[in-house]
């Protein structure tokens, strides 16, 4: 037994002598003092479960005796305690350690959330001590492993619900600095006054007083249970629970405080109750109370949920193990701990915090726990320069995690945002993103060797172009050989902003020991602005059937778009040139065409990239007899209205992989992408893998030896 099983045990040991006690005649004098002392809170706890009557049932059952007690005559009553006693203390020891993880009782439903004020972790719950429960704030100093209360919120609320319980906090941080709360609100029934439960919207700068902001217009009156996250592409969604039906459903908003109700979410079953959402190791995951204790729904998109198989506690040895409603999640870098309520202890409700794990696309949890490591400060740096010590060979690594990262074609070499492989000579080549582009070299695509980045200085127009784009800090490229010369594309932008440009650099080598080296700045290709509905960023290039020269790109926005270029130039064939629409969804990016057979299939990255193992990218693919489109899925559905089929996706410590070519090497096709190594803390790296082609006519990636 771990000494917090061994913690707990002891707490039962002085309930169990609590019922003794009111289990015995009011004559204590001879019962033998205890040595842990009782708590009010136990005694209370043991009343309420044996009733005030206890005493006087005891009284009767010793009637006999006259009060007396003596070692060797015992009346009837006690030999009934005596019987209690050891029945519960059975129980006590074999109880399963439900409260080991327990980090503050007598509370209920909490949320989690950084004070960036106070420089600590804070959690709002239902505190429980208080006569009617009510709101309260409790903070951590030491990472969310003990919590300090530190009182009741101040709620300022309308008349109509100042006397309502409030329940079931979710707080987020905005946009503008403050802290959003929302939170269920609910007005016991009258004659008058029907029972009546809606979600509020209040707004703190300290999370200890609350502004009210406004209710939430949403489906009816019987609501409750929110959970608020972030959207790819800008804005929040909410999901809430409906009373009515038994359903969860949800909203969304472009600014927090105006919500659009968008129904069901038809893939989860009627019957579930409080749904936390949360995005961690490539995917979306939501935990919502279950019969069988909580249970896990997991997404790429968060819109379309499929059932984990098992609950989140199957792993825990004793039924009890498996209780835990009203989760709250906090992602904490590369970790996710839950904290979760659960009424199985003699103390009542607590809450408890145990560390998640997620193994082959599935999430569980581990109840036996006795404590997690401290959540990492969101201020803190992320690392000292020169701190993090070098990557360890994946020889050196977990021996399943590496043997995974060997099959999905790892190279164990960083690179975002890879190019298509080309080769110069006897080597092959890879540019990527990173202040000049950076490259590497192989000669067999096992060793590789770091090359100098393109750029040294940025081209003089990118001042003007993209005048907050500072340092050469240039993104996503990709290369084609045209001739005798290699043209070079790549983006010039700032992060989630449409003042982009895509560029061209050309050079009649890569060998940079060869003659005639030299990278030549050939200016903007194709740039975007604040007037436009596109994003000039992620360029790729192909040769068509006929040998026409196309590029396509975009990020977000309206989406993925095709260029013709002219392939003297490889500039854009004409200024009036159409822009082709290929496909939209409301976080893509990243696009790639290839031709196979009959067909050009256009592989797009969905999700979120750029958030080391919390990055939600993968890759989809449809396909078109035409290289404009349109676009369709395996299943009919048009790319340009949000389809796709998934090809690659995150797997293991394979977290977001993205930015996918194709290199056909001896006859075979070769599949690259990044994606973001879970073994190494989400560093990005190049992986390379087989793939064919099924009797449909679909990719299918391969293992490698």
């Amino acid at each position: 037994m771990h000494h917090g099983a061994a913690r707990f045990h002891w707490r039962w040991v002085r309930y169990c002598e609590t019922c003794f006690r009111l289990y015995g005649s009011e004559v204590e004098r001879d019962l033998p003092s205890s040595p842990f002392g009782l708590r009010r809170g136990e005694q209370r706890l043991a009343r309420r479960r044996f009733g005030e009557g206890g005493r006087a049932r005891s009284e009767f059952l010793c009637a006999s005796d006259g009060g007396r007690r003596s070692p060797s005559t015992q009346c009837p009553g006690n030999f009934y305690r005596f019987v209690i006693w050891a029945a519960l203390a059975f129980v006590a020891w074999s109880a399963p350690a439900v409260a080991a993880n327990a980090v503050l009782e007598e509370a209920a439903d909490c949320t989690v959330v950084w004070n960036s004020q106070a420089k600590r972790w804070a959690m709002l719950f239902t505190d429980l001590r208080a006569q009617p429960a009510r709101l309260a704030l409790a903070e951590s100093a030491d990472g969310g492993a003990t919590w300090q209360r530190i009182g009741p919120a101040a709620l300022d609320l309308p008349p109509e619900f100042r006397a309502a319980s409030a329940a079931g906090p979710e707080a987020i941080a905005g946009a503008d600095g403050q802290q959003h709360l929302f939170l269920s609100l609910e007005r016991t029934g009258s004659e008058n006054a029907p029972r009546k439960r809606i979600i509020a919207h209040l707004a703190s700068a300290d999370l200890r007083s609350w502004t009210f902001v406004s209710t939430l217009n949403l489906a009816g009156d019987q609501v409750g249970a929110p959970s608020v996250s972030a959207l790819p592409g800008g804005g929040w969604r909410l999901w809430y629970g409906d009373e009515g039906d038994g359903s969860i459903r949800f909203a969304d908003s472009r600014d927090l405080k105006t919500w659009i109700d968008r129904g069901k979410v038809a893939s989860i079953a009627a019957g579930r109750a409080a749904p936390c959402v949360f995005t961690w190791r490539g995917r979306h995951w939501m935990i919502v109370d279950g019969a069988d204790g909580p249970a896990v729904y997991r997404s790429l998109n968060l819109d379309d949920w499929s059932l984990q198989p098992a609950p989140l506690f199957a792993e825990s040895s004793r039924a009890a193990e498996a209780r835990g409603h009203q989760p709250a999640v906090v992602v904490s870098r590369e970790r996710a701990v839950c904290f979760f309520a659960d009424a199985a202890g003699p103390a009542g409700s607590s809450i408890h915090a145990v560390e998640l794990r997620e193994k082959d696309g599935s999430l569980t949890g581990d109840r036996a726990a006795a404590s997690f490591s401290p959540l990492d400060s969101p201020d803190a740096p992320r690392n000292v320069a020169g701190s993090r010590p070098p990557a360890p060979a994946l020889t050196d690594r977990d021996p399943g995690e590496a043997a995974m990262l060997r099959a999905v074609g790892s190279r164990d070499i960083r690179a975002h945002d890879p190019s298509m492989l080309v080769r110069s000579g006897d080597e092959y080549w890879l540019f990527y993103t990173g202040r000049g582009l950076g490259t590497w070299r192989s000669k067999d695509l096992r060793s590789w060797t770091a090359g100098a980045p393109v750029f040294a200085a940025s081209p003089a127009w990118v001042a003007d172009v993209v005048p907050e784009n500072r340092g050469t800090n240039f993104w996503a490229p990709d290369i084609i050989q045209v001739g005798n010369r290699f043209l070079l594309y790549y983006s010039v932008s700032t992060f989630g902003k449409r003042i982009s440009a895509i560029a061209l650099a050309t050079n009649a080598t890569l060998d940079p020991d060869a003659p005639g080296f030299k990278w030549q700045d050939e200016g903007v290709v194709v740039r975007s602005g604040t007037a436009d509905n596109f994003n000039a960023i992620d360029p790729a290039v192909m040769r068509d059937a006929d040998g026409k020269l196309w590029l396509t790109f975009g990020s977000y926005w309206s989406g993925i778009k095709l260029l013709e270029l002219d392939p003297a130039t490889g500039k854009r064939i004409a200024p009036g040139a159409p822009l082709h629409s290929l496909a939209h969804s409301r976080a893509i990016e990243a696009a790639y065409l290839h031709r196979h057979g009959s067909h050009y299939y256009l592989f797009v990255n969905h999700g979120w990239c750029c958030r080391g193992v919390n990055s939600t990218y993968h890759i989809r693919v449809g396909r078109s007899e035409k290289i404009t489109g349109p676009y369709l899925d395996r299943e009919g559905r048009a790319l340009l209205e949000g389809g796709g089929t998934v090809v690659a996706e995150s797997e293991g410590p394979f977290i977001g992989p993205g930015h996918a070519s194709i290199l056909t090497i001896a006859g075979r096709e070769w599949f690259g992408c990044h994606f973001y190594d879970a073994t190494q803390l989400g560093r990005p790296t190049y992986a390379l893998r087989p793939v064919t082609w099924d009797a449909a006519g679909w990719p299918v990636l391969g293992m490698t030896k």
